[in-house]
């Protein structure tokens, strides 16, 4: 048996967590690409410190998954701007966030999500404002809350 059908028969025996050791840089994501691939289906988390580190690390994996990668990896970014600034974030941060967790509302659900310690903080809106479009009209105003 190789480790990682070692790792992948853990996983499927209901193990919560499967310390691997001696993985780094892109390895890290090929050794995910294959769980993907070959593994239970679910969706995995990567917590990275930073956006740079996240986006790294979502690309490499993207790469090993090729064609596979479409539609079943995502990025979480975290917004450009610090809570009470009174300031809005940018529209394609909010935009790649909400296209994010309407796709972990689906079934099934990406395979992978790649997001930053900092984009877990903030508040999340609730799961009913996400199932269904909102549809804005010119003119029409809403409660941001």
């Amino acid at each position: 048996m190789t480790p990682l059908q070692a790792v992948i028969e853990q996983i499927s025996g209901g193990a919560k967590q499967v310390e691997i050791g001696g993985p780094e840089g892109s390895s890290q994501a090929y050794l995910l690409s294959r769980l993907i691939q070959e593994g239970p289906a679910r969706t995995w988390l990567f917590v990275a410190k930073d956006g740079k580190e996240a986006t790294r690390f979502q690309r490499d994996l993207e790469f090993f998954l090729g064609p596979l990668a479409k539609g079943e990896v995502y990025f979480l970014p975290p917004h450009d701007v610090l809570p009470f600034a009174n300031l809005s974030p940018h529209n394609d941060i909010s935009c790649t966030r909400l296209a994010t967790l309407y796709a972990l509302m689906q079934k099934p659900p990406p395979s992978f999500v790649a997001t930053t310690v900092t984009a877990l903080l903030p508040w999340l809106p609730p799961t009913n404002d996400l199932k269904a479009p909102i549809v804005l009209k010119v003119g029409e105003e809403r409660d941001r809350d």
